[in-house]
């Protein structure tokens, strides 16, 4: 019943997920059961998630915001967790 969304780390990822919120607003996808993991935030800024240049804040902008969603299905990486290996297995389980 779930569905899983890996987010590729590509400068794609902007056209997919503009698409995805054109078929959200004319009724052809919804995000109820979906799942979302996205470990973008170790690879690039290392910003905290409550920074605007953080993945965290892109993420809300530009996708979360636009769809339905429940966020507790939104899982992106903490790359300023103070133990990754804890981190790294908390993020696998999620997925």
């Amino acid at each position: 019943r779930w569905h899983n969304l890996g987010r590729p780390v590509a400068n794609a990822y902007k056209y997919l997920i503009k698409n995805l919120i054109e078929h959200q607003k004319n009724g052809d996808l919804f995000f109820k059961y979906v799942k979302i993991s996205n470990m973008h935030e170790i690879l690039t800024t290392g910003a905290p998630g409550n920074s605007p240049e953080s993945y965290h804040s892109y993420m809300w902008s530009n996708f979360f915001k636009h769809i339905d969603i429940d966020l507790k299905n939104t899982h992106i990486f903490d790359g300023n967790a103070a133990d990754l290996q804890t981190e790294c297995n908390a993020f696998e389980k999620k997925i």
